[in-house]
């Protein structure tokens, strides 16, 4: 057992912190759960430096506080440990470095600012971008240098925030810079030329000092924190704590970095796909951040029907398949849950602004030059069908059947074949309801009939 437990990953290796830190035990970036699973070791500190964010759930502020109540003195710098201290300062929690400093001022306050792409265990969690952070102190030292003046240097942390974090490597975010036109080429130039050993590492710095501050700690008698709050058995809390202890698949549940990038490479080779899947990521990205804005608690019922639909949709129809597809795809349970979750809330995000979409929808079309050519048919079509049209009739002639529209339309204009759930097709595919969309297929199919 060690006294002391150090997260970490993509800001320090593990061997320079054991070197550092002798009998520190190194685990990696710290996800929901693992504060609560390292008190169980009854460390007398835990050091965080790295944690996991977006698809896998990080650290909650509750964990970090119930393993403070434990008697469990908790230290953060650099990343994840660092925007956690300076949220639970108040508490106990004890932050270190200058990235500390920066988000318990308020100077910043977006997790983006710290958050890295990286690789996985295999890649010992390598860093392929670079923090903000570490582009707001290498650009502050490129003005101290003479390199930059402090105008250019603005606009070139302003170029690097906008962009994604997943692209903000020092070759993207010269090139976007240069492209801008924001800064004269010669000074582009200067900067690119310098950054080849001006640029500043400031999360793993203050990593460093975080383990000077622990171990300095442990030799001075390493007293508890004083905890003078007192922490609340909530409902919620005893859930969640009933989660993390059945649920002990939730570390594999982790994207293996390097297999991550290499299925993403293979993507990249297929346009079409890789639009169509990034879309729809963001289209779930942007659903959860609605559902969450607006605290939204999914009823066990909502999630089945939601998990009914995905096993219908992928032919899942026996148990055996649903093993075979989670085996396939290196699914866990937790990954499961995952996809139920994001597809509830976009089913529910749809449903909460369809109206709201139609207009946005006509711009888009308007945007891709798709509307004139559609506004087009659509007064053609008018005009064909004029006053004798009648929504059960073919211009008052032999009444269509349902049953033979949609025949018609799947099968003899689409070649395939009726949908078994037309309601479930219909939700899917943004279709409207079924009365709307069967009262579309009889204005197509009088227009052409027409013809």
């Amino acid at each position: 057992m060690s006294d002391v437990i150090v997260f970490t990953g993509p800001t320090l290796r593990a061997d320079e912190v054991s070197r550092r830190f002798p009998g520190a035990e190194v685990r990696p970036p710290a996800a929901l759960g693992d504060v609560y699973r390292a008190v169980q070791s009854r460390p007398r500190a835990i050091a965080m430096i790295d944690g996991y964010f977006e698809r896998v759930p990080s650290p909650w502020h509750k964990e970090l506080l119930w393993a403070m109540n434990e008697g469990v003195a908790l230290f953060g710098a650099a990343s994840m440990g660092a925007l956690r201290a300076a949220e639970l300062e108040p508490f106990g929690m004890v932050g270190v470095g200058r990235v500390y400093d920066w988000f318990r001022s308020g100077w910043l306050e977006d997790d983006d600012e710290v958050a890295v792409a990286h690789l996985g265990p295999d890649d010992e969690f390598r860093p392929v971008t670079v923090a903000m952070v570490n582009v707001r102190a290498t650009l502050d030292r490129a003005v101290a240098a003479g390199t930059l003046d402090e105008h250019d240097a603005a606009t070139s942390i302003d170029l690097a925030k906008s962009l994604h974090y997943t692209d903000r490597t020092w070759s993207g975010i010269v090139g976007t810079i240069r492209s801008s036109g924001a800064l004269s080429d010669a000074s582009v130039g200067r900067l690119e030329a310098w950054l080849a050993e001006g640029s500043i590492d400031l999360k793993a710095d203050d990593a460093r000092e975080l383990l000077g501050e622990v171990h300095g700690w442990l030799t001075n008698g390493a007293r508890p924190p004083t905890v003078t709050w007192s922490f609340e058995h909530t409902t919620f809390w005893e859930r969640a704590l009933q989660e993390i202890i059945t649920d002990q698949s939730a570390s594999s549940a982790r994207p293996t970095g390097g297999d991550m990038q290499r299925v993403l490479d293979e993507l990249r080779l297929r346009p079409d796909e890789h639009r169509q899947v990034f879309d729809d990521a963001f289209v779930r990205w942007l659903a959860g951040a609605y559902a969450q804005a607006r605290s939204l608690e999914l009823r066990p019922e909502e999630t089945q029907a939601v998990l009914d639909q995905m096993r219908a949709r992928m032919g899942l129809l026996e148990p055996s398949d649903v093993e075979t597809w989670l085996a396939e795809e290196e699914m866990t349970p937790a990954n499961l849950r995952t996809q139920v979750r994001d597809e509830a809330f976009v089913a529910w995000a749809r449903a909460k602004s369809r109206l709201e979409l139609d207009p946005i929808a006509i711009d888009v079309l308007r945007g891709s030059r798709r509307y004139g050519s559609l506004l087009q048919r659509a007064r053609e079509k008018h005009e064909v069908l004029g006053p004798s049209w009648t929504a059960d009739g073919l211009h008052g002639g032999e009444v269509v059947s349902d049953e033979d529209l949609l025949r018609w339309w799947f099968e003899e204009e689409w070649g395939g074949s009726v949908p078994c759930d037309l309601d479930q097709h219909l939700l899917e595919h943004q279709l409207g309801d079924r009365a709307t969309f069967i009262q579309a297929l009889r204005r197509e199919h009088v227009y052409r009939s027409s013809g």
